[in-house]
């Protein structure tokens, strides 16, 4: 889904579909540096692996409801964000030059960002069928307290689960 080497061929825009992307950790800002929108760190997981990702403001207000950046500050501070378990997920990756004297860099240095620029929740009311033995195993690597909640107050009591 994603590598830090800006010589490996990826396209500009993937969309992966059934992709765990964790809530921002207590503590991260979630703020980009001039304070005007949403744009943080955390971990995408698919069928493939894991990697580091950043997420915008739209995919963030997508995922968690909330449609204010103060409203998903306050929440965040609290530790009650809630991502849906999964989502299907635009992904940019951008290969990025910056020249030597660039913002104090005293070397010429090449960044690799991947950014979730748009989001939408996987819908999981249907029965499951084999195709959910991927996403089995996915949701083995992830966060388990934060994907009960979630499922407790979406779709269904996590007792039925067992």
């Amino acid at each position: 889904m994603a590598s830090e080497d800006p010589n490996v061929s990826l396209p500009h825009l993937l969309q992966v579909n059934g992709m765990r992307l964790e809530e921002p950790e207590l503590g991260d800002p979630v703020v980009e540096n001039k304070s005007q929108r949403l744009f943080f760190m955390t971990t995408a997981r698919d069928f493939s692996g894991a990697c580091k990702v950043a997420v915008s403001q739209a995919a963030a207000w997508a995922l968690s409801g909330f449609e204010s950046m103060s409203e998903f500050q306050q929440v965040h501070e609290e530790r009650a964000i809630s991502f849906p378990p999964f989502g299907h997920c635009r992904i940019m990756r951008r290969v990025r030059q910056v020249a030597a004297g660039e913002r104090d860099d005293a070397a010429e240095r090449t960044f690799v960002n991947t950014t979730v620029v748009a989001a939408s929740p996987l819908q999981i009311a249907q029965a499951p069928n084999t195709s959910y033995h991927v996403i089995l195993e996915i949701l083995k690597q992830c966060r388990a307290t934060s994907i009960a909640s979630w499922l407790s107050r979406h779709c269904f009591r996590i007792s039925k689960m067992t």
